[in-house]
């Protein structure tokens, strides 16, 4: 039997091998002679459970210091002038707003003609 081995564009830093998670603990390059040389990728596993644990708590306790107006205002001061004119024009339309998960983000309007807008 083959091993199954998986990586998530989203995530680059884990990968899974046969339904068993790893994370990278070591990457490592090298500059000898004035010339960059790869080194090695260390992946060790993890416990998923205790991982999300310890997001949880790291946001209950910062959580209250982010402001959502100000985060999307920062996410479109990062964009293209004619992304934020036709996300401009599609509120004006009152496109419907959808929050996405995965690569968390907003769609805003349907199909070719509505625009994603990743937020994480």
């Amino acid at each position: 039997m083959q091993d199954k081995i998986i990586m998530k564009e989203s995530n680059p830093f884990i990968i899974e091998v046969n339904g068993k998670k790893y994370w990278i603990k070591k990457f490592g390059t090298k500059i000898i002679d004035h010339k960059m040389h790869g080194g090695e990728t260390v992946f060790v596993p993890f416990d998923e459970k205790k991982l999300k644990a310890d997001v949880e708590f790291i946001v209950d306790n910062i959580e209250k210091l982010i402001d959502k107006k100000e985060l999307l205002k920062e996410v479109f001061t990062n964009m293209e002038i004619d992304r934020i004119e036709k996300i401009r024009k599609l509120v004006c339309k009152k496109a419907p707003v959808k929050k996405t998960r995965g690569c968390y983000g907003i769609t805003i309007g349907d199909g070719s003609s509505g625009e994603y807008i990743q937020l994480a």
